[in-house]
Formats: C-alpha cells, structure tokens, sequence
C-alpha cells in the first residue's frame, strides 16, 4: 500500500479484517495498517459492511 510517499510516511489507518464487533481481534494476524485513501477505499467496496 502507499504508507511511504515523496519519501514521507503518510497517514495511516489500522483496519480489522474482522471487526471486533463481529468477533474480531486486535491481534495482528487481523490487522493491517492501510493508507487513508486505501482505507477509506476497501469500507466504500464493502459498503460499510460491519457498521
């Protein structure tokens, strides 16, 4: 993903592949660390699919 750009590391937001809501973790097999844009990206094609 874009974490690094113009040699900056940019705004990133952590994502849980499964939603703690849903029985989700913090472990780190659950989690990615996404840029904002692709963050925001991947909830926008789940349609928001956890709330």
């Amino acid at each position: 993903m874009h974490l690094i750009q113009d040699g900056r590391i940019r705004s990133t937001r952590i994502y849980h592949v499964k939603p703690l809501a849903h029985g989700g973790t913090n472990d780190d097999d659950n989690l990615m660390s996404l840029c904002a844009s692709h963050h925001s990206e991947i909830t926008a094609r789940e349609g928001g699919r956890w709330g």
